[in-house]
């Protein structure tokens, strides 16, 4: 198969509504839609392969890919799109992966972002950085912003990025946009040059290493304004961050001059919400005044935080308040803004007050971990207190919380574990307050079902008792864990437990549960 049938390929992928191609020595062309899909019959050669690497990049690149082995580039399908490729060898066969990049900018609106963000498209000059974990949409936001800038100043903007993610159309600004590798060998090499193409605005596309830090404060210094990115998680991290990236003896100038640049911190976190739909972003932000400028300069960088949640009237805000406003909208559910946030006691506090939303019953993927003190009862899942746990089943301490098995005694449609650890006096009784928290991974069923029922049944004394849900919950099966939050029904709210039961699917026949907690 030639280049020129592989690139039809792309096109027939791309139709059919891929979002990635793979194209593996000895497989025909796959397409990921949510699964794997056939684009073509015949298995691909190492040279066919090579010939689609050869035909898609520069000689720079080519270069690139030789030394490192692997390569990231774009690259533009006249009249189709541009496209990201991921170059790399595996096993010792050559592999890229196509993944369309659409060239629609969106707006500030449809990204859900603060309005406080839009003032920083007016500044003139210094260090403005968008951080976040990898896919959180940190390029998305700088985009959004220069975007801005281009709609409102007449300015020219010059982007450093490995590569280009987003193709501007120069409407009141001038462009320049280098892709290392195609328009420039190393990123070090063009942030060296940014002051010297007289740039009035920069997006440096990563701050990976120290040297790209210095050059981007030393072009801040210049008098441009610069925009880059970072793998942090909070303000208070990238700031650390920043200064860690510095020897000690340099510590002490780099602070003053972070103190000095540095303009602005956004931390952001793309949540899905309550509905499923799509995801919306939550965002912590920091604009740098007087008060931030001392706590760096005099390395009290913990105390940020304070300033974040008094200083609303300057458009800042933490992480934790712009959780619990989407919370309060019924745009995320609880699980979601309690596993992004601190987790500290007052936002656990004031999250309870919440209106629920789909019944006070939210999940969400993975182990969500609290701080013990947290908790009113935090279930003791070790070796030495299982005993005081009882079962339809067989059940196993493991590393990561408790394993049940199905012996085939159970009679009845739900099988049960009870955890009597209050009644056999380890524990003091408590009284109920505002969440249940529970995590599982299902390992084996008897049959396979889109969902299997979960409840949870609470105990006061062995007359009283009560589900905490009006219907039954949905497990699901695909291989990784999940957290259930369930938030307490008010009328529920301070009754005394002296032991709780959960109840699940008699067609699950492994299931490991772990951090069970009541908030």
């Amino acid at each position: 198969m030639k280049r020129t049938g592989i690139l039809n390929v792309v096109k027939r992928g791309v139709h059919q509504g891929v979002q990635s191609v793979f194209f593996f020595e000895g497989f025909p062309p796959l397409g990921s839609d949510g699964g794997i899909t056939r684009l073509s019959k015949e298995p691909l050669t190492k040279s066919e392969i090579f010939e689609l690497l050869q035909g898609t990049t520069t000689e720079m690149q080519l270069e690139r890919f030789t030394r490192d082995n692997e390569l990231d580039y774009t690259y533009e399908m006249g009249g189709f799109g541009r496209f990201r490729m991921c170059a790399f060898i595996r096993r010792g066969s050559l592999g890229i992966v196509v993944r369309p990049v659409s060239d629609a900018l969106p707006s500030f609106e449809e990204l859900g972002l603060p309005d406080s963000m839009k003032e920083f498209a007016k500044y003139r000059s210094g260090l403005i950085l968008v951080t976040g974990p990898s896919a959180s949409g940190k390029s998305t936001t700088v985009a959004a912003l220069i975007e801005l800038i281009n709609r409102e100043r007449l300015c020219h903007i010059v982007t450093v990025e490995d590569p280009i993610e987003f193709v501007f159309t120069p409407k009141r600004s001038i462009f320049s946009q280098r892709e290392i590798g195609r328009d420039t060998q190393t990123f070090a090499g063009a942030l060296k040059r940014i002051v010297r193409e007289d740039a009035d605005v920069a997006f440096v596309g990563e701050i990976r290493e120290r040297e790209s830090m210095k050059a981007a404060l030393e072009i801040a210094e210049t008098g441009a304004l610069v925009f880059s990115t970072m793998h942090t998680l909070n303000v208070a991290q990238t700031i650390n961050r920043i200064i860690d990236f510095f020897p000690d003896h340099e510590k002490n100038t780099a602070r003053t001059q972070v103190a000095n640049v540095l303009k602005a911190v956004v931390s952001q976190r793309l949540i899905m919400k309550a509905d499923a739909t799509c995801c919306v972003c939550a965002c912590e932000v920091m604009k740098v005044n007087p008060a931030i400028k001392s706590l760096i300069r005099e390395d009290k960088i913990h105390q940020i935080v304070t300033i974040l949640d008094t200083a609303k009237s300057e458009g800042m805000t933490s992480l934790d308040e712009s959780l619990r406003m989407l919370s309060r909208q019924g745009m995320i559910d609880v699980a979601q803004a309690i596993a992004h946030s601190s987790r500290s006691s007052k936002f656990i506090e004031d999250i309870a007050e919440v209106k629920p939303t789909k019944d006070g019953i939210s999940t969400t993927k993975g182990i969500m971990t609290l701080e013990k003190d947290l908790a009113v009862y935090q279930a003791d899942l070790s070796v030495t207190n299982l005993s005081s746990f009882d079962a339809s089943g067989r059940l196993f301490s493991t590393p990561v919380g408790f394993l049940f098995r199905d012996t085939g005694a159970l009679k009845g449609p739900y099988h049960f574990v009870a955890d009597y650890t209050i009644l056999n006096g380890k524990e003091e009784s408590f009284r109920l307050k505002s969440f249940l928290n529970i995590s599982y991974k299902i390992l084996e069923t008897k049959i396979e079902k889109p969902a299997y029922a979960f409840k949870v049944r609470v105990f006061e004394d062995s007359k009283n008792d009560y589900e905490l849900t009006e219907r039954p919950l949905d497990l699901i099966k695909d291989g990784n864990w999940h957290t259930i939050t369930i938030q307490i029904p008010q009328a529920y709210t301070q009754r005394t437990v002296k032991f709780y039961m959960l109840q699940f699917d008699g067609d699950i026949k492994e299931i490991s549960f772990d951090n069970i907690f009541f908030l």
